[in-house]
C-alpha cells in the first residue's frame, strides 16, 4: 500500500544513513529530520566499525525492515481468496421478531487489515459488499482488543492493519453496516412495505433520497435508528477504550531504557466509565430514540440517509442503492474527518523516533481520531467525553 505521505522512505533512509555514519565513526545527525534514532527492535548501536561493517549493517537493516515505522508499502495478498472471504459470514444479533428474513453481514479477515482496501474496488456493489469495507475495520478493532500491546512489535502489528488509503471506502462502509443494521429491523421493514403498497414502488424510491425527513417519518424508524446507534455506541466504547490502552502503552514504554528519550505531552484521556454502567447507555438509547425527536438534530442528516440506503435495500433496489452510497460519501463530512485523522497520523509517525511515539500516534490518531468522525452521531447520554489527566 502506498500513502499520500512517503515517510515510510524518509525513515528508512534517515535509518540507513546513520548506520553507514557510525560504521564510519562520524557523529552524523539530521538525516531526513531525524537525530541519533534507537529503535526498540534492536537496530544499530554506537561505536566504531569498519567499512565492510557498515556495510553489512546497512544491509541489515534494509533486509530486516526494523527501522521502519510505517509497516508495509503495498498491501499483501489476503489470507484466503476473495471467493473465500464472501463466503465467510456472520450473523448479526438476532431481530426480536424471528420470523422476518435476517440479514447476515459478512465479515472478512485478510491478513492486512484496513491496509487491503487501497486495491482495487471490489466488483460486488451490493449493500454486503460495501459493507465488507467497514467489517474489516471493525475486525482489525476486535483483534487489536484481544491482544496485550506490552512490546512495540504488538503496538506495529495493530498499526499497520489500522492504517488506510482509502477513506471513502471506510466511510462507504459504515453507512451500509448500518443500514444493513436498520434494514432488517422487524418494524422498519413492515413500515417500508407498507409505504409501498400505499403510495407504489416508484414513488417511495424517489423519496428516498437521503435528503429531508422522509425515511425518518417511515412507520418504525424510531426502532432501527435505536438499534443503529446501539451498534454505533458499542464501536465508540470499543474504540474509545483501545485509544487509552495505547496511551497507557505509550507511557509505560518511556519507563523502559529504549522507550524514549524525552516525555510525551500531556494528552486528555477519554473517560469509559459508561463500561461500568453495564447495558445502561444501550437502554438510553433506545429510550431517547424512540421517537427521534428534534434534540438530535446533529445527527439527522447522517440517519436519513442510513435509513433510506436501508429502506432501498428492503425493497431490493441494488442499483440505486450503490448509485445513492456513493452520492452520499464522494464529499461527506465522515470522509473528509477520515482524510484528515490519515494525514494527522502520517505527519505524526514522520516525526516519531520511539516505540513510545508510535504507540502514542496510533493510539491519538488511528484510532481517536477515528473515533471523533463517527461519535457526534450518537446522542449526548451515549458520547464518551474526554477529560483532564
Amino acid at each position: 500500500m502506498r500513502h499520500p505521505h512517503n515517510h515510510d522512505m524518509n525513515i528508512e533512509s534517515g535509518a540507513i544513513g546513520i548506520a553507514v555514519a557510525w560504521g564510519m565513526g562520524t557523529a552524523f545527525r539530521g538525516v531526513s529530520g531525524m537525530t541519533k534514532s534507537r529503535f526498540a527492535a534492536g537496530c544499530g548501536s554506537s561505536g566504531f566499525l569498519s567499512i565492510r561493517a557498515a556495510i553489512t549493517g546497512v544491509a541489515f537493516l534494509a533486509l530486516g525492515g526494523c527501522a521502519v515505522i510505517d509497516g508495509d508499502r503495498s498491501a499483501q495478498p489476503a489470507g484466503t481468496s476473495p471467493a473465500q472471504q464472501k463466503s465467510q459470514q456472520v450473523n448479526l444479533p438476532a431481530p426480536a421478531d424471528s420470523g422476518t428474513e435476517v440479514f447476515i453481514l459478512p465479515e472478512p479477515r485478510p491478513a492486512q487489515g484496513v491496509a487491503a482496501l487501497s486495491g482495487p474496488l471490489p466488483s460486488d456493489t451490493s449493500l454486503n459488499g460495501f459493507a465488507q469495507d467497514y467489517a474489516v475495520f471493525q475486525s482489525v478493532l476486535n483483534d487489536a482488543s484481544t491482544l496485550k500491546l506490552n512490546t512495540p512489535n504488538q503496538v506495529r502489528h495493530v498499526l499497520q492493519q489500522l492504517r488506510y488509503s482509502e477513506p471513502k471506502r471506510i466511510a462507504r462502509g459504515w453507512i451500509a453496516y448500518r443500514a444493513l443494521i436498520a434494514a432488517r429491523d422487524p418494524a422498519f421493514a413492515r413500515g417500508v412495505q407498507a409505504r409501498v403498497a400505499a403510495e407504489g414502488r416508484d414513488n417511495v424510491l424517489a423519496n428516498l433520497s437521503g435528503r429531508g425527513v422522509y425515511a425518518r417519518r417511515i412507520d418504525g424508524a424510531g426502532s432501527a435508528t435505536a438499534a443503529v446507534i446501539e451498534t454505533i455506541a458499542a464501536d465508540n466504547v470499543k474504540m474509545a477504550t483501545l485509544s487509552q490502552r495505547f496511551l497507557t502503552a505509550a507511557r509505560d514504554f518511556q519507563s523502559k531504557k529504549w522507550g524514549s528519550l524525552t516525555p510525551l505531552p500531556e494528552e486528555r484521556t477519554v473517560d469509559t466509565a459508561a463500561l461500568e454502567e453495564g447495558r445502561g447507555v444501550f437502554e438510553a438509547i433506545k429510550r431517547e430514540f424512540s421517537p427521534v425527536s428534534t434534540a438530535h438534530a446533529a445527527s439527522a442528516p447522517l440517519m436519513e440517509q442510513v435509513l433510506a440506503v436501508a429502506a432501498r435495500h428492503v425493497i431490493d433496489e441494488q442499483e440505486a442503492q450503490s448509485q445513492l452510497i456513493d452520492s452520499f460519501t464522494a464529499n461527506s463530512n465522515s470522509t473528509r474527518c477520515l482524510r484528515w485523522a490519515r494525514l494527522n497520523l502520517n505527519q505524526c509517525l514522520a516525526a516519531a523516533h520511539f516505540p513510545s511515539e508510535e504507540a502514542w500516534c496510533t493510539g491519538k490518531h488511528g484510532l481517536e481520531d477515528v473515533r471523533a468522525c463517527w461519535a457526534k452521531v450518537l446522542p449526548r447520554s451515549a458520547r464518551l467525553k474526554a477529560k483532564e489527566e
